[in-house]
């Protein structure tokens, strides 16, 4: 089936016995191990789940963006994000041996295999890759970003700030959603001032509570900011370098 969401049970993964990647189709992959990894507290490999929506079938030959989650706990789910990720085109990738009781050393690994283990096989965009954490995991995000600068264009941060001493390159945006009660929200409005002194666009809503992830429609309006600027930002280089023949 190709309906939206449909969970492709593992005996239809057919996976690639080199790769260890299924034949991807739109659907969500649940646990599906990451080829060649190992994570010693569960003696297994690492896992992560997978939302690819229909415009992947449909489209086969565009790449389409990629948005991260992960939270302070492991196997945190697509965070209700699965209609949005279908409407926006936008594949959604689950890191799932990432929490705040593991070494962060641990959860960097988890997300390098995460991204190892896609990238060869599946039909992601270079650039327009994009993460979102609650707390621990929004500090997971802001890693991954940090490290790879040129495969990020933003990150959605969630009762968290990010980090004084790893900052962002300029171009990646950063939105942040908390709680009006979050313990975390002077160090989110000192970062947001250091962002925008770095030269990070930044958005910002605050939400009734604490510690709070925040309404659905709330985190779907800073996504779709995230991933609407960045796609203008690809129009605008375009059409400058087509400016310069």
């Amino acid at each position: 089936s190709n309906r939206p969401g449909y969970e492709i049970p593992p005996e239809e993964w057919n996976l690639d016995p080199e790769t260890g990647a299924p034949a991807w189709r739109p659907g969500i992959y649940r646990s599906l191990p990451c080829h060649g990894t190992w994570f010693e507290p569960w003696q297994g490999p690492r896992t992560i789940d997978v939302y690819i929506p229909r415009a992947y079938a449909q489209r086969p030959e565009d790449l389409l963006p990629t948005l991260t989650l992960s939270k302070p706990g492991p196997n945190p789910g697509f965070m209700e994000l699965e209609n949005w990720a279908e409407r926006r085109e936008v594949i959604l990738v689950v890191i799932n041996s990432s929490a705040n009781d593991h070494p962060v050393s641990s959860n960097r690994e988890a997300q390098l295999a995460a991204y190892n283990f896609l990238s060869p096989t599946l039909r992601t965009h270079p650039t327009l890759n994009f993460t979102v954490g609650v707390s621990g995991g929004a500090q997971m995000g802001w890693i991954a970003a940090a490290n790879s600068p040129i495969m990020f264009s933003g990150v959605l941060m969630i009762a968290q700030g990010g980090y004084r001493d790893m900052p962002l390159a300029p171009h990646i945006r950063v939105a942040y959603v908390n709680g009006a009660e979050d313990w975390n929200a002077s160090y989110i409005l000192e970062m947001i001032g250091r962002l925008r002194t770095n030269g990070n666009e930044v958005r910002h809503q605050i939400v009734p509570g604490g510690h709070v992830k925040g309404p659905l429609d709330v985190r779907a309006k800073m996504l779709d900011w995230l991933l609407d600027s960045a796609r203008r930002d690809l129009i605008d280089e375009a059409n400058a370098d087509s400016a310069e023949f």
